[in-house]
C-alpha cells in the first residue's frame, strides 16, 4: 500500500520540486483573496518564481496544493509562463485549481475557458493543458513514496486555436505552434492557425 502525503506535506514537496528545478529564482507563495479559494485548503498557494535563464527569462506561476481528485490516479498541478509579473496569473491558476477539484477534473489536452484575456489586450482567453515542453519530463513529474504529481502547462490560447484543436485534435494544434515557432510568452501574439 502506498502512503499518501497530507496536504501540507504535499505542498512542501511541490515547493521543493519547483525550487530545485529553478534554483536561481526567487520563490514567493501567493494567495488569491477573493472567491472560494478557502475551499482549496489553507495550504494551497500559487508560487511565483522570478525570471531566470532556466525559465527562459520568464515569470513562472505554479499551483501548489491543488490536490488529488478521486477519479485520477495522481495529483495535478498547473503552471503558467509570462513575460510580466501580474497578480491576475495568481487568480487564473487559483480558478483552474478550483475548477479541477470541484467542477470537472482536468488533465492533459483539456481546454479551460477563463472568461477574460489571460493578460491585458490578449486574444488568448483560454488555457490548453499541455505537457511542459519548454522544460521536459524532469519538471513534469514529481514522484516519491507518498506523492505523485504531474505538472501541466497552462498555455494561453485563442478561441480560434481552441476551435482548431476541437476539429483537428490537440496534436495538430501543437504542430501548428511548432511550425510558427509560437511566442507563447507574448500576450499580444496573433492566432497561430
Amino acid at each position: 500500500m502506498t502512503s499518501v502525503a497530507p496536504q501540507g506535506a504535499a505542498v512542501e514537496g511541490i515547493k521543493e520540486h519547483v525550487a530545485d528545478f529553478w534554483p536561481n529564482a526567487h520563490l514567493r507563495s501567493c494567495k488569491w483573496q477573493r472567491g472560494p479559494v478557502n475551499e482549496l485548503g489553507k495550504d494551497f498557494a500559487v508560487l511565483e518564481l522570478s525570471p531566470t535563464a532556466e525559465s527562459n527569462n520568464l515569470w513562472v506561476y505554479c499551483t501548489a496544493g491543488t490536490g488529488k481528485v478521486q477519479t485520477q490516479s495522481h495529483r495535478h498541478e498547473f503552471f503558467l509562463l509570462s513575460s510580466e509579473s501580474d497578480p491576475s496569473h495568481v487568480e487564473t491558476l487559483t480558478m483552474v485549481s478550483h475548477y479541477h477539484r470541484f467542477e470537472s477534473p482536468l488533465s492533459l489536452g483539456h481546454v479551460v475557458p477563463i472568461g477574460r484575456p489571460w493578460s491585458d489586450d490578449s486574444l488568448c482567453d483560454r488555457l490548453l493543458l499541455s505537457l511542459p515542453y519548454p522544460f521536459g519530463p524532469k519538471l513534469e513529474w514529481l514522484r516519491s513514496d507518498s506523492l505523485e504529481v504531474q505538472f501541466l502547462w497552462a498555455l494561453p490560447i485563442t478561441p480560434k486555436e481552441a476551435q482548431y484543436a476541437r476539429q483537428n485534435g490537440v496534436e495538430a494544434l501543437e504542430q501548428c505552434f511548432d511550425s510558427v515557432k509560437l511566442r507563447y510568452w507574448d500576450s499580444a501574439r496573433l492566432d497561430a492557425v
